[in-house]
């Protein structure tokens, strides 16, 4: 039963047209209900930034928040995929204090600013490969250009070699399919599961090589390696495709804001990849679990209530943001965006994902134009926002190298290709070993 008679103006979520386009939603709930229940996801959703930013800290919440998706399984199926339960509950990003300080402690120095900084040379090379073939000829933006870059990126980094990559894919996407539905579909779950169970032994095999960027985690033990390797794997590839296909949309629909980017413009490539994570976030949720009774935004929320924190409705709040639905670039309030999250649970990916976008920007501002060929399809998912399918042209065009791009680390270049051999990032005592502190600029709160 619901907690409370659902608000008018709660949107259906089950609804495919609005998953599709949800900032029509997005807007009516920031202007009349930033907490509401919702029947179709049998959770509060909160949308305002305030709300938003203030609750992605609040110890009161659990970041447990799929063992509350799980939940709405029928009982008999929720026991089959008890093991599938076990699994996800090991994500860093859906676990508490110790699993999640215990995790997150092991692997942060490999995704620090200064180690991440030591790919730029490999994600530079990638780029200018994977948009090469494309330039003067219609394609799909997403199949041909965003996915496989993304995975391919990805599986370097993770030391998944190019023979295997379609196989990891295939294994990743069952697994995420899964959790960004509205509601938990039995046949994805399943799937989700017998790709958990051929994951496992290939993920533990990888992760034993000494210098592997999740070595640390080894000794926790294989459903810990199984996890951690699917959560980068999969929040490596799939969010990162959607925000670099996004940033493709977005060049298509603003055209004359992106002359404004690098070389002689006024906004920097670091300022436009800002804005971009704000305008696309692709992880769209932060779901949470009320470990206590408590008061939001006027309503109160009983213990053991699933709360869904909307970081694309919060990045879309006119408190904060100008012209929200529409790109603003360079704009000083963009880097406020919670595309990341905020606080112990901030992205792990963060830096290598600006740092693939500031590359992406960089080369397409610097050598394309982007055309619509035609409308851009988008998935009818909820915890994922990401084009299907985004057909465009790339023009080719001259332009000065922006001054302002960030220098590159000195590192040996692995040769790459799309498809080609994935070697290692970094010389072994070289100058990108691991460091011992290098705080996110903004910190873990």
């Amino acid at each position: 039963m619901d907690p409370v008679e659902p608000s008018s103006t709660s949107p259906d979520w089950s609804d495919e047209h609005l998953l599709r386009a949800p900032h029509s939603g997005y807007q009516r709930l920031l202007a009349d209900a930033p907490v509401s229940w919702s029947s179709a996801l049998q959770a509060w959703v909160v949308v305002s930034d305030r709300l938003v930013r203030d609750l992605l800290v609040d110890a009161r919440l659990s970041a447990q928040g799929p063992m509350a998706f799980m939940a709405m399984l029928p009982p008999e199926e929720s026991a089959r995929l008890a093991e599938l339960r076990e699994f996800y509950g090991h994500w860093m990003v859906f676990s508490d204090p110790p699993l999640h300080t215990s995790l997150r402690g092991r692997v942060l120095p490999d995704w620090s600013p200064s180690r991440t900084a030591c790919h730029r040379p490999l994600v530079e090379t990638m780029v200018a490969d994977a948009v090469r073939p494309l330039v003067g000829r219609e394609c799909d933006a997403v199949e041909e250009l965003a996915r496989p870059l993304a995975n391919a990126i990805i599986c370097a980094i993770l030391r998944i070699p190019a023979s295997d990559a379609a196989l990891v894919a295939g294994w990743a996407a069952d697994i995420i399919r899964f959790i960004v539905t509205p509601r938990p579909l039995v046949e994805l779950g399943h799937a989700a599961l017998a790709s958990v169970r051929e994951l496992r032994g290939y993920a533990l095999e990888r992760v034993a090589e000494a210098d592997h960027p999740l070595h640390a985690v080894l000794d926790l033990g294989p459903t810990a390696v199984t996890a951690t390797f699917a959560q980068f794997l999969t929040g490596g590839s799939d969010p990162l495709s959607a925000a670099l296909a996004g940033t493709i949309d977005a060049m298509a629909g603003f055209p004359e804001q992106w002359r404004r980017v690098g070389g002689t413009g006024e906004v920097t490539v670091a300022g436009a990849v800002a804005e971009i994570l704000r305008y696309t976030c692709p992880f769209t949720l932060a779901p949470r679990i009320a470990l206590a009774e408590i008061e939001v935004g006027g309503r109160r929320i009983a213990a053991g209530s699933s709360v869904l924190l909307l970081l694309s409705a919060a990045n879309r709040d006119g408190a904060r943001f100008p012209q929200v639905d529409d790109l603003s670039l360079g704009h000083p309030s963009s880097g406020q965006h919670l595309t990341f999250g905020r606080g112990a649970h901030y992205c792990l990916g963060a830096n290598l994902t600006r740092l693939v976008l500031e590359e992406f920007v960089a080369h397409l501002t610097g050598s394309v134009e982007v055309e619509r060929t035609g409308p851009a399809q988008w998935l009818p998912a909820f915890g994922l926002r990401s084009p299907a399918v985004l057909p465009v042209r790339l023009r080719a065009r001259t332009r000065p190298a922006d001054p302002g791009r960030p220098p590159l680390v000195p590192a040996p270049r692995t040769p790459t290709g799309l498809p080609g051999s994935v070697g290692r990032i970094a010389a072994p005592g070289g100058p990108c070993l691991r460091p011992t502190e290098d705080p996110e600029p903004g910190g873990f709160v």
